[in-house]
């Protein structure tokens, strides 16, 4: 009984011993086994992948390298179900010596995604020892390397003053300090705030915006605004531009008047004299704008309205003597501007 035992115990460690190199399917070299008489698939590696950007080029092709490591003659043959994958040749032979297979992986038609395309090659030669034998390909499409929004300065200040003109424009720069190609628009969230243009692209080079401000309908204070750069590809996408403006009063003119007394001298009867001239200048700042009134029948001036930012104006000044005394008159000519510190003045 013994006996028979041990009997059954070889042939189970013999068929075990036979059987395990035999079923390693994907082991490259050949089982070390004597009798062996049919050719072995190799493989240089079981698994390819390859990365491509969408906007670029396909990625450089590989090299799957086959051969024999058996016996007698590997005719095999090549076998991929994906469109995007080349194999090149399909086909080959080996009694030993390497084979070169070109892989290429090709994006076209192919959309940028986050989990990459899969698919197996497959090397087949049903008079070899581990047929089939099969390569895991991928391949990753993925969008441009992500750009970065650069912007400077990051905030910029205006000042005007009410009822004036508008304060110059200033300019913002917009760089892409990331890869790819930045891609952006450009918002205002104030309406008396604009940009232009509002939009723009950057590999690498430096762009430039004009930023403006109008300040028609708004009141005397400080007004705060943004402009916000969006790409949302962008890795630090939003970025802002903090605007400020200010609107302060004009500042006041202020009355110069020369000389500051006029003296005419007539006869009864005879003609009237000679006309005589002022000057009315702005000594303050802003815009000074005045009225010219005569408080005396006889007496009037020419023209009875000016205005003046620096430069000096010239006033006529008559008097006409007829149905007036013997005698000494006097009257005043007074100028008024509202907005003048010194207003009036005669």
């Amino acid at each position: 009984m013994a006996l028979r035992f041990s009997k059954y115990l070889f042939i189970v460690f013999f068929l075990i011993a036979i059987i395990t190199p035999f079923g390693c399917k994907k082991n490259s070299t050949a089982p070390q086994v004597d009798s062996l008489t049919m050719p072995v698939i190799w493989l240089n590696t079981f698994e390819m992948s390859f990365a491509a950007i969408k906007s670029e080029g396909n990625p450089e092709p590989q090299v799957l390298q086959i051969k024999n490591t058996g016996i007698d003659t590997l005719s095999y043959n090549i076998s991929c179900e994906a469109d995007w994958l080349e194999v090149e040749p399909t086909t080959g032979s080996s009694t030993g010596q390497i084979k070169d297979h070109e892989i290429s992986a090709r994006k076209t038609g192919l959309e940028a995604r986050k989990d990459p395309y899969t698919t197996t090659i497959k090397i087949t030669d049903t008079n070899s020892y581990n047929n089939p034998q099969e390569v895991k390909v991928s391949l990753t499409v993925s969008k441009e390397p992500p750009p970065k929004i650069g912007v400077s300065p990051k905030n910029l200040s205006f000042t005007a003053q009410k009822g004036g003109s508008n304060p110059p424009s200033q300019t913002i720069e917009i760089t892409n300090t990331g890869e790819g190609t930045l891609k952006y628009d450009i918002e205002s969230d104030a309406s008396w705030l604009n940009v232009s243009p509002d939009t723009g692209s950057s590999k690498t080079a430096t762009k430039k915006h004009t930023v403006s401000v109008s300040i028609g309908g708004l009141n005397i204070g400080t007004y705060n605004g943004t402009l916000t750069i969006r790409d949302p590809d962008a890795t630090n996408s939003p970025q802002t531009v903090a605007v400020s403006l200010s609107i302060t009063k004009k500042p006041p003119p202020k009355i110069g008047i020369s000389p500051k007394n006029l003296n005419f001298s007539a006869q009864e009867g005879a003609s009237d004299p000679p006309s005589q001239t002022i000057e009315i200048t702005n000594t303050g700042d802003g815009t000074l704008q005045y009225e010219i009134e005569s408080d005396a029948g006889w007496l009037s001036v020419s023209p009875d309205s000016g205005s003046s930012k620096t430069r000096t104006k010239k006033h006529t000044v008559s008097v006409s003597i007829g149905g007036l005394n013997i005698g000494t008159h006097n009257g005043t000519l007074t100028i008024r501007d509202p907005d003048a510190t010194n207003s009036p003045q005669t």
